[in-house]
């Protein structure tokens, strides 16, 4: 560490963080989404390079990542890396993304490429490694294997554990260190959860103390609000009231599990499938076996509604995240319509996706940015550049909800950010809104409260003002004990 200087200055606790990796021979960065890890990483990388006082990039470092975020990396590397112009010193990087390393050949390819160096010299980082907590699948087990070619691993998550399951740490240990859990699943959750009488359904967590006590030597976390100087972040409740006949059909929908609407019958027995199809519902569609059939403008208006305003406020850059790809054509036209230039990220334009957030960044118009919530919501540094972000629709999903908020709330951005969220009045959207932000599964809510398929908006307002009230108590708790602090 001592030799070791830095290309970029960090922050102290970026400083912090990268003493636990050198201790330790890598390590698990659990720090929130804009707090660093990226460069954290890089400088780990770097800082074993110089350890090993080789003349030479013999150091490999094998990258993993979902595959919206295999485009940001080379630019942090360029950024942050004091060898990336050095052909004498240095590491020697690859990325991949997780959807690939599972692939025969590909995973061979891997292997043959780290084996070109000794153990002491290869160094494996899997980020947002919340991607392979599923100790079963093909990626994890792909991931699992790899961790025996090196003991130099790093594992980084601004959300390690999703819905308060413990369960999720296996699978990410299992990769790191093989030592702190064990190999052995089953063992493991025997070991952390209570059980229903007679049943395989979980009641509740145990044993966290111990769970805390078996990795924090590998462990650094810390949150944004404990190291970072950021504007404020705010969030608004817009409610919408659907029409008439879109009211009837989901209200038949959520209640009798089928509908008929437009010569098209549509039946969800199952409680996700039925949520699903609630929340197209509330998007303006309905899907059956036929296709799809428009029902609803009724977000579209009020989205109408909030551009016109922005260009009152004179807002340059908003985003819109959205869940749907039905949703995200209506959403494009009404971004057309109110003169805006409009840009998009999607499934489908992969290969355009890092022009796309280029241009956004940098194009001197008025501009807004339609991101599908499962492509586009986790790993950008681009759309600090907006201080408003729509979202439209919601999925159930905890990590991208709370990536999709830190795509603007991070280091870089000057002003106060505003989320607006659209929620149609007396439908699921509070609840599912209501779960990302108190982190509960809004299916298990469901189907234990059907009446939550009517919410309110006002209900995700109430909560609003309670965790507000929260943040505030916690604050002061803080102040007494950096005041007083426990002898």
């Amino acid at each position: 560490m001592a030799k070791y200087k830095f290309k970029t200055k960090p922050y102290q606790h970026q400083v912090e963080a990268l003493k636990v990796l050198l201790r330790n021979r890598g390590g698990a960065l659990f720090m929130e989404m804009g707090t660093g890890k990226s460069k954290v990483c890089i400088d780990w990388v770097a800082a074993e390079a110089v350890r090993l006082d080789e003349r030479a990039p013999g150091v490999r470092c094998l990258i993993t990542c979902p595959l919206s975020v295999v485009g940001v990396w080379p630019k942090e590397i360029a950024k942050h890396d004091p060898f990336a112009n050095n052909e004498y010193m240095g590491a020697e990087y690859r990325i991949i993304n997780y959807d690939k390393v599972w692939r025969p050949h590909i995973y061979d390819e891997i292997v043959e490429w780290l084996c070109e160096v000794p153990p002491d010299k290869r160094l494996i980082i899997a980020d947002e490694s919340h991607k392979i907590k599923t100790y079963s699948s093909r990626r994890s087990k792909a991931m699992h294997r790899l961790g025996h070619y090196t003991e130099k691993k790093v594992i980084a998550s601004g959300t390690p554990v999703t819905n308060k399951n413990t369960l999720d740490l296996f699978s990410q240990f299992k990769f790191l260190r093989e030592s702190i859990f064990g190999t052995h699943f089953d063992h493991f959750k025997q070991k952390v959860a209570v059980f229903q009488w007679n049943s395989p359904v979980i009641h509740r967590f145990k044993n966290k103390k111990w769970v805390r006590k078996k990795t924090q030597h590998l462990v650094y976390r810390i949150k944004k609000d404990e190291c970072l100087d950021l504007p404020p972040r705010t969030h608004e409740i817009i409610p919408v009231v659907l029409e008439p006949a879109a009211r009837r059909v989901y209200d038949q929908l959520a209640e009798q599990a089928i509908t008929e609407w437009a010569g098209m019958e549509v039946e969800a027995p199952h409680i996700l499938t039925r949520m699903m199809r609630l929340s197209q519902i509330t998007g303006g569609w309905l899907k059956g076996e036929e296709g799809y059939r428009k029902i609803s403008n009724a977000k579209i208006v009020k989205l109408k509604e909030l551009l016109d305003d922005f260009q009152d406020n004179e807002r340059q850059k908003v985003v819109i995240y959205a869940r749907f790809k039905k949703e995200i054509i209506d959403i494009r036209r009404a971004v057309k319509e109110s003169g805006y230039y409009v840009l998009t990220i999607r499934g489908k334009n992969r290969k355009r996706r890092e022009r796309i957030y280029e241009v956004f960044e940098r194009i001197d118009l008025p501009t807004v940015l339609v991101v599908q919530l499962a492509t586009g919501s986790e790993g950008r540094n681009e759309l600090v550049v907006a201080r408003e972000a729509v979202f439209f629709s919601h999925d159930q999903s905890m990590v991208h909800f709370h990536q999709a908020l830190d795509r603007l709330h991070r280091p870089g951005q000057l002003h106060k950010v505003t989320y607006y969220h659209l929620l149609a009045d007396l439908t699921q959207d509070a609840l599912i809104l209501l779960g990302l932000r108190e982190n509960f599964r809004a299916a298990e809510m469901a189907l234990k409260y059907p009446k939550m398929l009517h919410s309110s908006a006002d209900t995700a307002q109430v909560q609003e003002r309670r965790s507000g009230k929260k943040k505030k108590k916690k604050a002061k708790r803080r102040k007494k004990t950096a005041v007083h602090p426990r002898r």
